[in-house]
């Protein structure tokens, strides 16, 4: 090889290294600087303007859960406001616990009602016992 070839080959690689990286800088998008606002040095009120975003969070997060299961009839509380001990939160519908209240009632009443009979009629059968026939012997004792 000769001297002016090796001259030719490396006049080629450093133009090919130096539109590389023309090419690299001319294509990447310059950056712009933050805006600024410049004023004079001057004894004043100080006036400022914070504009963020994020969550707002209050500092004591209370749960509040029901051990009943209703339709929610009046929400006199909202989001945010404060509270007190024994303040209404919620009104659930009492209508399904009414119903739950009375049916269990009724089947006391029937109860006390079925045991007073059967009684009755323990306390028959010893006065109506044919004769010969032990008094309590055709029907079991019934506790009192």
């Amino acid at each position: 090889m000769t001297t002016l070839q090796k001259s030719l080959i490396a006049v080629g690689a450093v133009a090919v290294v130096a539109a590389i990286v023309a090419s690299s800088v001319l294509s990447k998008p310059k950056a712009k600087g933050e805006e600024v606002y410049m004023a004079k040095v001057a004894t004043r009120d100080l006036a400022s303007f914070v504009s963020a975003t994020g969550r707002i969070e209050a500092r004591t997060k209370v749960n509040i859960q029901s051990s009943v299961i209703g339709e929610i009839l009046q929400l006199p509380v909202k989001e945010g406001d404060a509270v007190k001990t024994g303040d209404l939160l919620v009104q659930i519908d009492q209508e399904r616990y009414r119903t739950d209240v009375d049916l269990s009632e009724f089947t006391r009443q029937r109860a006390v009602c079925v045991r007073t009979r059967s009684g009755e009629t323990y306390v028959s059968s010893l006065v109506d016992s044919p004769p010969g026939i032990k008094p309590g012997a055709l029907s079991p004792r019934m506790p009192s």
